[in-house]
């Protein structure tokens, strides 16, 4: 029995026992796994912003992740984008508190 070789057909063996990898090189045990521990990767931990309620102005109407706020709407949305539309006076900032998310009905 002919082992498959994983370089240059050097050996005359005939094409059908190489590897179609066969320009690949040769493959080690030491490349795939590695001796020493995995280090852990510290992934950061991802703090939600806070959300803030807006009341749409008129004219306009704003978009927020799919959601379209025509006038005299509320929307809640997160201060820093809040705070851009306020900037750009297209909503004004409503008090109160935050609403849990609604649930989306068929």
């Amino acid at each position: 029995m002919t082992l498959p070789t994983f370089g240059p057909n050097v050996s005359g063996a005939p094409a059908s026992t190489l590897d179609h990898h066969g320009d690949k090189g040769p493959v080690f045990f030491d490349d795939v796994v590695s001796t020493e521990p995995r280090k852990r990767e510290k992934k950061p931990v991802v703090v939600p912003e806070p959300l803030k309620r807006v009341r749409v102005l008129r004219p306009f109407q704003v978009v927020y992740k799919g959601d379209v706020f025509l006038p005299d709407s509320v929307a809640e949305v997160p201060e820093s984008l809040a705070d851009n539309w306020i900037l750009n006076q297209w909503v004004e900032q409503v008090a109160g508190e935050i609403l849990p998310p609604k649930r989306r009905t068929r």
